[in-house]
């Protein structure tokens, strides 16, 4: 049995070709369900920052450490303020913000904090920038905030599985380079 080659038994060869594609599916199903999370949150943050109409109001801040995760209330788009700039590829918007904090007297743990602060799907700022490919904005949060760039989401995807899912090319070197060096 040690010595059967795959060319003599094929049923190894399928089982590995089952899981190959069994894998891929899964990869394929991680993406989608990825994608459409990432869209309700950007309709979440919209409709907490735009037309707030009805129950965005009623819900209030009472309860927002409890239930930020599980509801779509302004907490939810407030939970991780960077994460729609870094996710248009908005350098400008996401230094800004980071600055605002640093003049209040912001420690380097507290700016990494707000870098690294996540949405209720678990993604964060370094997250949306590998989405979108934006190695400006990538660069900056890992190297001038100290974001951590292999943090899993709620789906257990990182920054370098985004990337490499969506085909951003650039984001992922980066990525690589740092997961290398690390």
């Amino acid at each position: 049995p040690a010595t059967h080659s795959t060319a003599a038994d094929p049923a190894p060869q399928m089982s590995l070709s089952s899981r190959s594609t069994a894998l891929c599916a899964a990869a394929a199903a991680a993406a989608t369900t990825f994608a459409i999370l990432a869209a309700a949150s950007r309709l979440r943050r919209r409709s907490a920052v735009g037309d707030d109409n009805g129950p965005k109001k009623t819900n209030g801040n009472s309860s927002s450490s409890s239930s930020s995760s599980s509801s779509s209330s302004p907490s939810a788009a407030t939970s991780a303020p960077l994460l729609g700039p870094a996710a248009s590829g908005d350098l400008d918007a996401v230094r800004s913000a980071v600055e605002s904090l640093r003049s209040t007297g912001a420690s380097d743990s507290e700016v990494r904090s707000f870098a690294d602060a996540t949405d209720g799907d678990g993604n964060g700022a370094v997250h949306g920038a590998a989405f979108a490919g934006s190695l400006d904005v990538l660069t900056y949060l890992v190297e001038g905030c100290g974001a951590d760039p292999s943090v899993g989401n709620g789906l257990g995807c990182t920054p370098l599985w985004l990337a490499a899912g969506y085909g951003q090319e650039d984001a992922l070197r980066y990525l690589v380079r740092l997961a290398r060096d690390g």
